[in-house]
């Protein structure tokens, strides 16, 4: 700075305003109050803004956060010294980052815990910085205290996995199942990581029994294959784990066998667990462990499952019964917080979604694969009917191809439900058995089907018959015995 005030002073070139520059440079040079904090405030100012421990699951976390660094370190020499000086905001080692500032980081980082990224992608599973990342990391092991190790040859890991795991905190591992010698369980860490409190394992067989599965937060399990876990070692994992708070299980081939009568088994306790995430899991193998867990603060529970035996009938209402009875006061919440809900009815598939953009409001994703119409409907009027607010709205998506008289029964039962707003439909073959519906009036009442209905919407409204059209509307509006109707807006789309 002094450089630059004696260049604008004697006769520089510079073509800006002498006395603009004169001005900012005397602004940089005076003491700045950010920069007259102490040393120890200003390191735990940058680790609470920036926490490394987050910036290392995704590949260009690492590199975000060590720019961050840079930029930080320019606000002026105290900052500099700040954080150059202290171990605890260094030590993260990233296939994201260039050899050379791994190196940095390690040496600054003086005898700290480590945060460890190694990503390699399925197209290229060597990158150039890869084996460098493993080769000054796994040495260390003993100092992870954070770690996400993704698509990486198994080799290159196999050794460490059973090697005790003292500082470790959070783990992902993501390995491929080929990758895996005849799929032989992984005692991981030797069954010693007494800090661990998150882990996250996909496609890995593990001991399930290993004591490094006590006194977890969060519990994330996905593509576990071939029944390598089963329902009773999820089970004895959350007892395992009485302060879980976030339970996920994806994709998973997850092993079943005959359901204990439920007066037999005492529901986990359970009491922190706020999520519970099942994608891709059987509703056999469902129906084997939610019964079997008591989660009064449940604030999310997403319900996307199929069935695993197609050639057996699916009992909708027993199936909802034993899995959700325990999960009321989480529907009732999740209906009476949201302003609206959305049900979409498929040929083989129900699911009714009640959930918004904020995290911390209750709420609920619920699939019915091959499940009848008429108990899934049955079982979803009971909730909007138990003293569901008024303002409730919900939105229909129908689009069966056919329609059976059984099916039909469960139509009707959601034709009389009051908080039906919005329905949309295509052209099927069921769109003759809709249309008559739509025209229809309740039995008891006199007021027409979906009586607070305010939106149709027909897709490709074009393919559709305006007369059958226009003689629904005639049958629903002209020929009911009500004048009560609601305003009714006909969407095309």
């Amino acid at each position: 700075m002094t450089f630059l005030r004696d260049k604008v002073l004697y006769g520089s070139t510079l073509q800006f305003s002498t006395a603009k520059i004169l001005a900012m440079v005397d602004q940089w040079n005076a003491p700045q109050p950010v920069s007259q904090l102490p040393l120890e405030l200003i390191a735990l100012t940058v680790a609470l803004g920036f926490p490394i421990t987050e910036c290392f699951t995704e590949p260009k976390e690492g590199f975000h956060y060590m720019k961050t660094l840079t930029y930080l370190a320019t606000v002026s020499r105290a900052w500099r010294n700040a954080i150059l000086g202290t171990p605890s905001l260094w030590g993260l080692l990233s296939t994201s980052l260039p050899p050379h500032i791994n190196h940095i980081s390690l040496q600054r980082s003086g005898a700290c815990s480590l945060i460890v990224g190694a990503t390699t992608s399925v197209s290229d599973r060597q990158l150039s910085n890869f084996d460098e990342v493993l080769d000054i990391a796994l040495p260390r092991w003993n100092r992870w205290s954070h770690a996400s190790l993704a698509l990486l040859p198994f080799k290159h890991v196999v050794q460490h996995l059973s090697s005790p795991a003292p500082l470790l905190e959070k783990f992902r591992l993501w390995l491929h199942n080929q990758d895996i010698p005849q799929l032989v369980p992984i005692d991981l860490f030797g069954g010693h990581a007494p800090r661990l409190q998150d882990i996250s394992v996909y496609g890995t067989p593990l001991v399930w029994d290993s004591e490094i599965f006590q006194g977890l937060r969060k519990l994330n399990l996905e593509g576990i294959a071939n029944k390598l876990i089963s329902s009773d070692h999820i089970l004895g994992l959350l007892a395992a784990s009485p302060s879980l708070e976030l339970l996920a299980i994806l994709d998973s081939d997850v092993g079943f066998g005959p359901l204990p009568p439920s007066s037999t088994q005492t529901p986990v306790q359970l009491s922190n667990l706020g999520t519970i995430i099942f994608v891709g899991i059987s509703v056999e193998a469902v129906v084997n462990i939610l019964p079997f867990i008591c989660a009064p603060n449940c604030g999310l529970l997403q319900l996307e499952t199929y069935q695993e035996d197609v050639e057996t009938l699916f009992d909708t209402a027993d199936y909802l019964r034993q899995s959700l009875s325990n999960f009321d006061t989480l529907l009732h919440s999740a209906i009476a917080f949201h302003g609206s809900s959305q049900l979409s009815l498929w040929q083989h598939l129900t699911e009714w979604q009640c959930s918004g953009a904020n995290l911390d409001a209750p709420g609920f994703v619920i699939d019915f694969p091959f499940a009848a119409l008429t108990p899934a409907i049955s079982w979803i009027s009971q909730y909007l009917e138990a003293g569901l607010s008024s303002t409730h709205q919900m939105d229909v998506t129908f689009t069966f191809r056919s329609i059976d008289p059984e099916d039909l029964v469960g139509l009707k039962t959601l034709a009389g439900v009051p908080n039906v707003r919005t329905f949309t439909t295509d052209l099927r073959p069921s769109s003759g058995a809709v249309l008559d519906l739509l025209g229809s009036t309740q039995d008891v009442t006199g007021l027409p089907t979906f009586p607070a209905l305010e939106v149709l919407q027909l897709v490709e409204v074009w393919r559709w018959l305006w007369q059958d059209l226009e003689m629904m509307l005639v049958r629903r509006y002209e020929e009911s015995n009500s004048s009560s109707s609601s305003d009714y807006v006909l969407y095309v789309e």
